[in-house]
């Protein structure tokens, strides 16, 4: 019945392996692109550049502020302020921004204090939608 037997020859096998190899790469392919893909379009290149600092505070009722320097290399279109007691706390972007090497004080609304004593302050410079990696002064 089997008389005759011959194997698969070498270039055949070898076909076959390559082929196999592709669609190996392009199956893998196929689940590794869909997480790679977009994640260069979240990071904003200018908040490498932004370098904000708490000069001080003042955490006197009635006349809360943050005072906020920006000792980086590019102006912030907005500055968000975070003020954390115990529990948490409520962010609060201000309505100007701050020029390179400026220093302002920013009143903090009564809605965004903390209920508490104060913790914790965040400043993070905003550049157009983005938010920036933020400072934090323990208190």
């Amino acid at each position: 019945m089997f008389e005759n037997k011959r194997g698969v020859s070498n270039v055949v096998a070898t076909v076959l392996l390559v082929l196999l190899t592709i669609a190996a790469v392009v199956i893998v392919w196929q689940v590794i692109k869909p997480m790679i893909e977009g994640t260069g379009e979240k990071i904003e290149a200018s908040c490498i550049y932004v370098d904000l600092g708490i000069d001080g505070y003042d955490d006197t009722s009635g006349s809360e502020s943050v005072t906020v320097s920006n000792d980086g290399s590019v102006d912030v279109d907005k500055v968000r302020v975070v003020v954390h007691d115990e529990s948490g706390g409520v962010p609060f972007d201000s309505s100007e921004g701050l020029k390179v090497l400026e220093t302002k004080s920013f009143d903090v609304p009564a809605a965004n204090l903390p209920a508490g004593n104060w913790t914790k302050i965040e400043v993070a410079g905003v550049i157009g939608e983005n938010i920036c990696t933020a400072t934090e002064l323990e208190i």
